[in-house]
């Protein structure tokens, strides 16, 4: 059978759909159909319809949430722009709002007071926080001082026959939303009530989600729904280089010269040697405050290989967890990678454990190596933001070392000094996405190491988002 003829019967059998011009799958169609219909209906819904919860809605008028603004201004040391302000405003008086903005618009300073005005004027309608991943949720609450879940997190609360449901009316707001894919928001849509508020906060030219859908960039791409897009930086100063370097590779151009600032805060280093990374990451006086960014974890030039270099340069042995092997014996404890975990080692958490208060993205050092298994069942300890974990046998399989990490891992989180390693043999795989996330989690110091050509090619080949078909745009472009 022909492959004409094949794609004819699936469509016959109505395992594919014909949408605009292209295939889609049945399952990736109900899907898109499914999270369409509740971004349509929350934005169609009168305020107070729907549920008891929402009447409080009717007091979001422009006068009473400038009054709120007003107020909540009074309690800082600085004075919001007319673009916040006018952001919070927006993305309170409309149901479903999306603010876009690039690293340092004051999406943060934002996000608390739209908080502050729903205190003020809302107050018995339940706020949810939430995002991806891990490490995303655990900034959004040390930003806004208030709860934040993952979506997988929400989820097992609130989603099944077993489970309590979500209050009939609510406030759902998503960070780093550019990272949200189409299941997540799938299972999402299945958990929420009709009388959803909904806002989803973002960087579109960030990396999009690692799995299917781009639902960040298809609800901006519909025009159909309240934008917000900021673009006064807050964050750094306008004579920033790492800001200049950002600002041209998301708006698609390359200038060579803002490889090496005159503000000092970026500088471009030639290299193919792994040696030579380990080596200007070693000799940087603030070490705990450098991360390296590579694009991939393999390859002479991955987060795995340059881990290994960087732990076997330590001068001293230091004392290595063990765990008790098949019951008789302390043996070492060997990463997926093969690595060893010594004390003093830079280690991040690969996979969310609520119940040691870690996720997934988090990084710590291992403060304390103990010769034997202690009462508590611990090996050792490992310390995150100040805060001591027991390292117990569940957690050795998600630790792994963490003085270089993948760009994808580092969304959500910020350092002071970044080395973003660009190999050539990862080419395929560098876009202007990976280099724009990249960049932009560096605060005050970035430091680029590679091939600069491939910084070209990738502003060339623009975003890896643009060579994904969806069809959520379209759908919610129809309501």
């Amino acid at each position: 059978m022909s492959s004409s003829k094949l794609i004819d019967l699936c469509v016959t059998e109505g395992a594919l759909l014909r949408v605009n011009g292209g295939l889609q799958s049945l399952g990736y169609a109900v899907q898109e159909n499914t999270v369409a219909n509740l971004i349509t209906g929350c934005a169609s819904r009168r305020p107070g319809d729907g549920a008891l919860l929402s009447y409080q809605e009717q007091d979001l008028t422009e006068q009473k949430i400038k009054a709120a603004i007003s107020a909540f201004e009074e309690t800082l040391n600085f004075s919001l722009t007319p673009e916040q302000k006018d952001a919070v405003l927006q993305a309170v008086i409309n149901p479903v709002a999306i603010i876009c903005g690039g690293a340092g618009t004051g999406k943060t300073t934002i996000l608390l007071a739209i908080l502050e005005v729903y205190d003020k004027l809302v107050d018995q309608l339940p706020q949810y926080l939430v995002a991806l991943s891990g490490r995303a949720a655990r900034r959004m609450s040390e930003a806004t001082g208030r709860p934040a879940l993952t979506i997988a997190k929400l989820l097992a609360m609130h989603a099944g026959e077993d489970k309590e449901p979500l209050p009939d009316a609510l406030l759902l707001i998503v960070d780093e939303a550019s990272m949200v894919d189409l299941l997540s928001m799938y299972r999402l849509a299945g958990a929420l009530p009709e009388a959803t508020r909904i806002l989803l906060v973002g960087d579109a030219a960030q990396l999009p989600p690692v799995g299917v859908g781009l639902i960040f960039h298809d609800a901006i791409a519909c025009n159909k729904l309240t934008l917000i897009e900021l673009t006064a930086v807050q964050r750094q100063k306008s004579t920033s280089g790492i800001h200049h370097l950002a600002t041209n590779i998301r708006n698609g151009v390359f200038d060579p010269s803002l490889l090496n600032s005159t503000s000092g805060d970026v500088s471009y280093t030639y290299t193919d040697s792994p040696n030579i990374v380990v080596k200007h990451f070693r000799s940087h006086p603030d070490a705990e405050q450098t991360i390296i960014l590579v694009p991939t974890r393999k390859g002479p030039m991955g987060a795995d290989q340059i881990n290994k270099l960087i732990q076997a340069t330590f001068d001293q042995p230091a004392p290595e967890i063990h765990h008790l092997f098949r019951g008789r014996e302390m043996i070492p404890w060997l990463t997926s990678t093969g690595a060893k975990l010594r004390l003093g080692d830079r280690v991040m958490v690969t996979e969310n454990k609520y119940d040691a208060d870690i996720r997934n993205g988090d990084i710590g050092a291992i403060t304390a190596v103990y010769p034997e298994m202690q009462v508590d069942q611990s090996l050792g300890e490992l310390t995150i933001d100040g805060r001591s974990v027991p390292i117990t046998i569940d957690i050795l399989p998600i630790l792994e070392l963490g003085y270089a990490i993948t760009i994808h891992k580092s969304q959500g989180s910020q350092w002071d000094t970044c080395l973003l390693v660009l190999p050539t043999y990862a080419q395929h795989m560098i876009d202007q996405t990976l280099i724009y996330t990249g960049i932009t989690r560096a605060v005050n110091s970035l430091v680029i190491m590679g091939d600069s050509v491939l910084l070209q090619k990738a502003v060339e080949r623009g975003p890896s988002n643009e060579e994904r078909n969806t069809d959520l745009a379209a759908k919610l472009t129809a309501f």
